[in-house]
């Protein structure tokens, strides 16, 4: 899910990729991220954001908020080298764009 508007509500919403089970795999069904956010001023009240392939959530807009977060990684790379980049083991589950110049806290 991909969110390039500003002033967006989000109101508990749960993202997963299959990652177990029959006809699912590391390459048949492919996610790289639950959730990207583009626009600023972005508000989740509940995420829920589970075994995507890089970051579960990507967050690229200012002043955003989330105000409970669950996630799981995935469990099925097939190697520690399938699940790697820029020389760094894994994804870290939330991150935060290098761009992002404010932030706002849950209040």
């Amino acid at each position: 899910m991909v969110i390039n508007s500003n002033d967006v509500i989000i109101d508990h919403i749960w993202l997963w990729r299959a990652d177990h089970g029959n006809g699912v795999g590391w390459s048949k069904n492919k996610g790289a991220n639950g959730l990207i956010v583009n626009g600023n001023n972005v508000t989740v009240y509940g995420l829920f954001n589970e075994h995507f392939q890089e970051y579960q959530t990507l967050w690229n807009g200012n002043n955003g908020r989330v105000y409970f977060y669950q996630s799981e990684m995935p469990y099925d790379p097939p190697t520690a080298d399938a699940w790697k980049h820029d020389d760094i083991n894994g994804y870290a589950s939330y991150k935060v764009s290098d761009n992002v110049t404010n932030t706002k806290r849950g209040e």
